[in-house]
């Protein structure tokens, strides 16, 4: 798949928006987040690239990557899953924990990525606090 947009339906309207992450990769699979995330996660790489990454639509930095040796149509992903839990012992993080599944050539592939992630506070009082000029 070589599209780098997503379509959504707002109030009757059919959008399409650019998804600027993407660039000229080529993505592989598409998920939504857990929990009703907004944004969509992407397991994506550009041909002959050296590792799949993966992507999502709302941040500008990838996530992470894996070392794969990507030859065009060899690859195949099969599927992939996305879970945050709040973390037990450090406050103000959640624990993300990523599977995916995936085929090159005949051979099946199995990944674990597991990371803390730092909570962005939603207090919108704060927020409009650290938006406002000095």
């Amino acid at each position: 798949m070589n599209q780098n947009f997503i379509v959504e339906q707002k109030e009757g309207y059919t959008v399409q928006k650019k998804i600027n992450v993407l660039k000229e990769n080529q993505t592989y699979y598409m998920c939504l987040g857990p929990n009703n995330e907004k944004g969509i996660y992407f397991v994506c790489s550009s041909a002959y690239d050296k590792s799949l990454y993966i992507r999502h639509s709302l941040r500008e930095k990838k996530i992470s990557h894996l070392v794969r040796n990507i030859d065009p149509d060899c690859i195949r992903v099969l599927d992939f899953n996305v879970s945050k839990k709040k973390h037990k012992t450090l406050k103000g993080y959640q624990r993300v924990e990523i599977r995916f599944v995936s085929m090159r050539d005949d051979e099946f592939l199995f990944d674990f990525i597991e990371f803390d992630e730092k909570l962005i506070p939603h207090d919108p009082v704060l927020n409009h606090k650290k938006a406002q000029p000095p």
